[in-house]
């Protein structure tokens, strides 16, 4: 059993359970976290008037994310490794996710545009 992070700040790694963690509001700075072991998730659902860029990437091929969530701009953002399971949404704006799998890939993704003209890049 891991942890559930709502909002977390700083520079942090979390246990090696199956952590969640929660971002639903704008960080006030740089968010980096370490997932760490387990079948982390992280969810990223900000309402927002600006648009956001969501990247999730294995590109080592070990078969789970690094990546991120950028505010727009040139807001603060959210960076993340060892992390399973993936969950993005957009909002209102053009927002742009980037996607990067390998042969290893088990590791799950849900991006959800949400209103506005998104962008997606798939590379695998």
């Amino acid at each position: 059993m891991g942890q559930t992070y709502i909002n977390p700040t700083g520079t942090f790694a979390a246990t090696s359970g199956d952590d969640l963690f929660i971002f639903d509001t704008t960080p006030a700075d740089l968010v980096y976290l370490d997932a760490v072991e387990g079948g982390d998730r992280v969810v990223v659902e900000v309402v927002s008037a600006a648009p956001m860029s969501f990247r999730a990437e294995d590109i080592f091929d070990w078969g789970n994310f690094f990546g991120g969530a950028r505010f727009e701009p040139y807001g603060p953002s959210i960076e993340f490794m060892n992390v399973e399971d993936v969950q993005f949404t957009g909002t209102a704006a053009n927002d742009s996710f980037k996607l990067l799998i390998g042969t290893q890939t088990s590791a799950v993704v849900n991006f959800d545009g949400g209103p506005g003209v998104d962008y997606l890049e798939f590379d695998f």
